[in-house]
This record gives structure tokens, sequence and C-alpha cells, in this order.
């Protein structure tokens, strides 16, 4: 299956249940009374075009609305953005990033915790077995980074490690054709394990970080190429509007069940 099409089907079923969810949480009735009184203060502006006093009372008027309704979409849609975050993190690891292409240079950077001058010993990369370190460890003083180049040969899912004064750090690396789930930073705080999931936070140490230059990649479908979070976008808002049309459909059926000349034939006469 395409990565269009499974990107398609994870953002039908996400925008569904967002809309699901949301409309749970607000309160219809006050979006609905919001939204009334701004459209009759915005016709105010055509009715009362001659008269400013009246005019600035439904800028006023509108303003309050809108700060209104906002208010009453602020929470629930705060908190499904936070609901929201891990899956856009998963989505952007497996589309996000195309794995390293095959015999083409990539970066591996550490990022230090103190400088680089400061350090006694860089740690050594030792890289797993299809991949060539190209160069010795370049190190950038003010940013306190380090940095080797890389060349996967073939196709691998390994590691890379990091030997200093008996410890070893890990980052995992992937090479190869399509899309498949990768993380390209490793991290040593929470946050960035919720950031680029995959792999657990780093060891303590005088490494921060680990970061493995993947390329970024596009989805081509329909005769069109575009990142990810587009074709997510745009799959997503298929699931409401499909519950839209599918509840009108709906509305429409039992208002013809229940006023159609079979129910007579059926349940009997209708009683006025």
């Amino acid at each position: 299956m395409s990565p269009v099409a499974t990107l398609g089907a994870v953002g039908i079923l996400a925008g569904a249940a967002l809309a699901w969810a949301l409309r749970s949480m607000v309160d219809g009735a006050a979006v609905r009374t919001s939204v009334n009184r701004m459209q009759a203060h915005l016709l105010e502006f055509w009715i009362f075009v001659g008269e400013p006093a009246a005019i600035w009372k439904s800028w006023r008027g509108l303003a309050a609305a809108n700060a209104r309704l906002l208010r009453l979409l602020a929470r629930p849609l705060l908190v499904l953005t936070i609901a929201t975050l891990p899956l856009f993190f998963c989505l952007d690891a497996w589309y996000g990033t195309s794995l390293l292409p095959i015999d083409k240079p990539a970066l591996v950077t550490l990022q230090l915790d103190a400088p680089v001058e400061q350090i006694s010993a860089v740690p050594q990369l030792h890289a797993p077995p299809g991949t060539s370190v190209e160069s010795p460890p370049v190190r950038v003083l003010g940013q306190r980074q380090v940095s080797w180049r890389i060349r996967p040969l073939r196709p691998i899912s390994g590691k890379l490690q990091w030997l200093a004064n008996g410890h070893t750090w890990e980052k995992s690396i992937a090479a190869g054709s399509g899309f498949s789930f990768h993380s390209r930073r490793r991290s040593r705080s929470v946050i960035g394990l919720i950031r680029y999931p995959g792999e657990l936070p780093l060891a303590a140490g005088p490494i921060s970080w680990i970061e493995v230059s993947y390329p970024p990649a596009t989805l081509a479908g329909f005769g069109i190429e575009m990142p990810w979070p587009a074709w997510f976008i745009l799959f997503s808002l298929v699931g409401p509007l499909g519950a839209i049309v599918n509840q009108a459909e709906c509305v429409k059926f039992w208002q013809w069940a229940g006023t159609g000349p079979h129910r007579q034939m059926r349940f009997g006469p209708t009683v006025p």
C-alpha cells in the first residue's frame, strides 16, 4: 500500500474522531447563539450604513460575539491539540523524512553539554557493518557540537555507537528506500522523547542529543507531490465532511420515513 493511502486512512479516522470530540466538548447551543449574533451584527452594517453611532455599536457587538466564540472554543481546541501532538510526532517519524539513501553521505552530530575544548576525550564513533565513517570528528566550538560524515553502503538497520571513558551511547540508523518508522534525534530529555519517539532517552553523560541528517521527504499521489502535513490536513477534512453528509442523508431518510405514503400503509393513517 502506498504511503499516501495509509496516511489518508489515518487522516480520515483522525479527522472524524476530532470532529466528534470537539462536538462533544463544545456547548453547541452557545456556539450557535454566538454565530447568530455575529451574523446579526454584520447585517446591521448594511441596515445602518448612514448612522455612524449605530455602526460603532455594531462593531462593539461583533467584537464581543467573536470574543465569546473564541472563549467557548479555546479550551476544547487546546485539549485536542495536546492530545493530537503524539500522533503528529509519530506520523512525522514515519513520513517526515526518508531513510538514508544508499551510497550518499550523511551527517551525524553530537550535542555536548560542556564546551568541546573542556572535554578530555571526544567519544569515538563506531558504525554498524555496511556503513563507512568518512571523516574524523569535526568540532564546532561555538555550538558545542561534534560531527562525522558517514555513508551507507547497503540497506541497513543498526546502531551507531560512541565510546568514551568506559561509557557507551547509541543511536539507531536506517538506510534504504521507501518509508519506515525512524527517529532523527535521540536526546536525554523527556520532551525530546515526545518530539522524536522511537528511542529511549540517552543515559547521563556529556552528550545532550544525537542527530542523524535524514533527508526531508514528500509524498506523491494523484499527480501532485506534497509534504505529509498537507496530505494529512487534506484527508482529515474528509472525515468530518463525510459525517456531515451522512447525518444530512439520515435526516432526510427519517423525514421521508415519517411523512411518506408508506407510513400510512404500514402504521395506519396519520393522526393530525
